[in-house]
């Protein structure tokens, strides 16, 4: 997966904006069937490799995730309005080979 965030959001490479990504993943580690295994923070993005059980689950996930880390990066920067450019970017990995480049890319 991947995040892009607006333009007139402020850059994400700060504690600040890292104590709130954890604070969202505790959220979505809490669902069952819903699951962020490595993720990456970037300046204007962050990447995700998450496993879900169906599609429903993987749609209902990502926009808890979505949702929460806005509404954190919201309150963080004192602003409002929307966080990311665009919906989600998902590529499903088909093969352990595809799981072994995106996991050594994203970390």
């Amino acid at each position: 997966m991947t995040l892009r965030l607006d333009p007139s959001v402020p850059r994400l490479r700060n504690k600040l904006a890292w104590r709130a990504l954890q604070a969202t993943f505790q959220l979505a580690i809490s669902q069952g069937k819903f699951r962020i295994t490595d993720f990456s923070l970037q300046n204007g993005h962050v990447h995700l490799i998450v496993e879900a059980v169906c599609a429903l689950a993987l749609t209902r996930g990502m926009q808890g995730f979505c949702i929460s880390f806005a509404k954190r990066l919201n309150k963080l920067h004192g602003r409002r309005g929307s966080v990311f450019a665009e919906r989600y970017h998902a590529r499903e990995l088909r093969t352990p080979l595809e799981v072994k480049r995106c996991v050594s890319y994203v970390i």
